[in-house]
């Protein structure tokens, strides 16, 4: 049995010590230079902690996700295989933070300093308080910023786009350009966050990338890719067999190599 990602993550300090978030008990920790966060039920929250602004990084792997708190109440969840970079406390004109691979963030509202979200190639996601994910994973061709309620301001190459709620703006990846796509469902973009994987109108090789990341496998491809037309949901907190039995019900042929937790897809 291959069993779903599990609550955990890896905390690098700014004097590059690293603490497994997975092992640290509830309650307050000193981290470093005054810096203090409380762990409760699995999750890291951040404390207001005077003047003391260093830089810390969480990330998870594959197999791995984790939910935290910033010092400014800002709420950030990590799904599998992604990381944000940001300070112990914010102290400056705005609130910045690096991220790499998917996030979903409940930013506290603050009108005189805004929470500016940088991700690779140069784009950038402005805000003073709202609820948007922001998926920018590597081997995605399109990065997508699926706001839920707020206002932000996506920019990108001397570009600058302005979001509304139910909008989600795309960036093409190779070829560097923003295009807004209105009246999406955006429940689906934040279904991972709810603890399911949403298939709706999804091409095979986008769902086995979601696959690989939740279940820290590798899948490898025979033949031509086969174009299958997917939807629905399924819960992502089952074990692979589940997930393996819904794409078979959809015509996928499959066998999964439990040595090398390879799954290899047939035409």
């Amino acid at each position: 049995k291959i069993e779903p990602a599990t609550k955990g993550a890896l905390l690098t300090l700014s004097d590059g010590k690293r603490l497994l978030l997975d092992t640290i008990q509830n309650g307050l920790k000193k981290l470093e230079n005054g810096v203090v966060a409380e762990v409760s039920d699995g999750q890291l929250s951040y404390k207001e902690s005077g003047n003391f602004n260093v830089p810390n990084t969480i990330a998870t792997t594959p197999g791995r996700h984790y939910q935290m708190t910033l010092a400014d109440g800002t709420k950030v969840w990590l799904n599998a295989n992604s990381s944000i970079s940001f300070p112990s406390g914010f102290h400056g004109n705005t609130r910045n933070v690096m991220i790499h691979g998917e996030v979903y963030f409940e930013v506290m509202k603050n009108k005189n300093k805004p929470f500016i979200v940088e991700a690779p190639n140069g784009l950038k996601i402005e805000v003073t308080g709202t609820k948007f994910n922001l998926n920018s994973y590597a081997n995605e061709n399109t990065w997508k910023t699926t706001l839920l309620e707020g206002r932000v301001n996506v920019h990108l190459v001397g570009r600058s786009l302005a979001l509304l709620p139910g909008a989600q703006a795309q960036v093409d990846r190779t070829k560097r350009n923003i295009s807004i796509v209105r009246n999406i469902d955006p429940e689906q973009a934040i279904a991972w966050k709810n603890g399911l994987f949403n298939f709706e109108g999804a091409t095979l090789p986008e769902i086995m990338r979601q696959i690989e990341r939740w279940y820290d496998i590798k899948v490898d491809y025979k033949g031509p890719v086969q174009r299958i037309d997917f939807f629905g949901e399924i819960s992502r907190n089952g074990n692979m067999e589940d997930i393996i039995r819904a794409l078979q019900e959809s015509g996928v042929k499959l066998k999964l190599n439990r040595e090398r937790r390879l799954i290899t897809v047939e035409q």
